[in-house]
């Protein structure tokens, strides 16, 4: 369905001398990254919705996606897998920081604390990690692992600063446990493909 989407989709820019109809390849992949990515926001964003807090969407989707593309990692085999395992892993930030939210807040500073400094050194040392659905060029690997290293160091400093100001001014922590976990849960990923090429290297 998303793939005849998008090739009508490109049919239209053809029909319309705006593209060639050699690129037909190339646009329809281009679109179906488009409609699938926007399925997923939306999806997400509705869920919010739906739990009446839209900084939950709007915040994982600012800390887990942007690292994400960068770092590599796992990458589902098919748009519909993809979008339920986005969902999912939402679904999963929210419940686990509702979990860490229940400990005492000096315990859940230092928590965030080590979480945060961990993703610095895991990104640092093993980004990109590539993914057999998901490959890049060399020079690709070499651009990723320049702008990932950036984007955690900026990504874990901001938030370790909020820990900090929310902890020392008694504020309520939900929005910036949530941010923490969905970057944990963004290099996550990427280890997990990491151990899982390493397991199939042995």
């Amino acid at each position: 369905m998303l793939h005849q989407i998008s090739e009508k989709c490109t049919r239209v820019l053809i029909h319309n001398h705006i593209i060639s109809s050699e690129e037909i390849e190339l646009y329809t992949y281009g679109f179906e990254q488009v409609i699938s990515t926007a399925l997923i926001l939306v999806s997400i964003f509705i869920i919010s919705a739906l739990m009446h807090n839209i900084w939950f969407g709007l915040l994982f989707t600012i800390c887990f996606s942007p690292l994400r593309v960068f770092i590599g990692g796992f990458h589902c085999e098919t748009y519909a897998k993809c979008f339920f395992f986005s969902n999912g892993v939402f679904l999963v930030s929210v419940f686990l920081t509702k979990v860490l939210m229940l400990l005492p807040a000096a315990f859940t500073l230092f928590i965030n604390i080590v979480i945060l400094l961990l993703c610095n050194i895991l990104v640092y040392r093993f980004a990109p990690i590539q993914h057999p659905n998901h490959l890049l060029s060399p020079k690709r690997a070499i651009r990723n692992k320049r702008k990932a290293r950036i984007l955690v160091i900026v990504q874990c400093s901001i938030l370790t600063v909020g820990n900090l100001i929310c902890f020392v001014g008694q504020i309520d922590m939900t929005l910036i446990e949530l941010s923490v976990v969905s970057t944990a849960l963004s290099v996550n990923f990427m280890m997990v493909a990491k151990l899982h090429t390493k397991g199939g290297k042995s």
